[in-house]
């Protein structure tokens, strides 16, 4: 299992929404490996997304990541801009 964190920009007039983790995990397919997801919304320089996930390989965790957090910033507008 790896952790992938996903550093969103700075936040803007308003904050991370409160689901802001359910959100990103409703992302994942089977196929990405994504375990759990956790928001870190008040680190500095901006929120922080960590994504726990299974896969053979770092780097294919990290694609893995970087393809639910894609889809994640098309769904949902409030998480627009951030990543």
């Amino acid at each position: 299992m790896y952790l992938v964190h996903a550093r969103l920009g700075p936040a803007r007039d308003t904050g991370l929404p409160s689901d802001a983790a359910a959100l990103v995990r409703r992302c994942a397919q089977p196929r990405d490996g994504v375990e759990f997801v956790v928001a870190h919304p008040d680190v500095r320089g901006g929120p922080v997304f960590g994504l726990f996930l299974l896969a053979p390989s770092l780097e294919l965790a990290e694609s893995a990541a970087e393809r639910v957090c894609l889809r994640a910033l098309s769904r949902y507008p409030a998480l627009r801009h951030r990543f």
